[in-house]
């Protein structure tokens, strides 16, 4: 049997522009480093920030060129350049994902050596959270 529902006349076209799209996916157990259960809402936007954090740039192929961050490209270079970098790199990825309004209050500390804490607050559609992660 052939699905029913919203069916397009070819004169029509479908207007995206206030569609938001569902936020329900998998819940990543970080600890664990496994899949357990499902996440809807803040939390799932929270699993997306830190996903798009955590991956690398081009090196994935199942993600677009959009997706990720290049902090290969700027850790162990001068501080004030990696401090200027790697905001507008986080901003940049970030704000690929339309449910993300702003990312606000950008903070860096350098923990060890190259190693860099960023903190942050993500301004979204669902409300605001905070994120302070070390990037190395």
């Amino acid at each position: 049997m052939i699905p029913t529902g919203l069916q397009l006349q070819p004169d029509q076209s479908l207007d995206t522009a206030d569609l938001v799209m569902p936020g329900l996916t998998y819940k990543v157990d970080w600890e664990r480093g496994i899949i357990a259960g499902k996440v809807d809402g803040l939390d799932s936007l929270r699993q997306a920030v830190l996903k798009i954090l955590t991956t690398e740039r081009y090196q994935h192929l199942i993600y677009s060129n959009d997706y990720g961050t290049e902090y290969r490209e700027i850790l162990g270079k001068d501080h004030l350049y990696v401090r200027a970098e790697i905001r507008r790199m986080i901003t940049e990825a970030l704000l690929q994902d339309d449910r993300i309004e702003q990312i606000a209050d950008f903070r860096t500390t350098w923990t060890s050596g190259d190693d860099i804490r960023v903190s942050f607050t993500v301004q979204t559609v669902y409300g605001a959270f905070q994120i302070d992660e070390e990037v190395s």
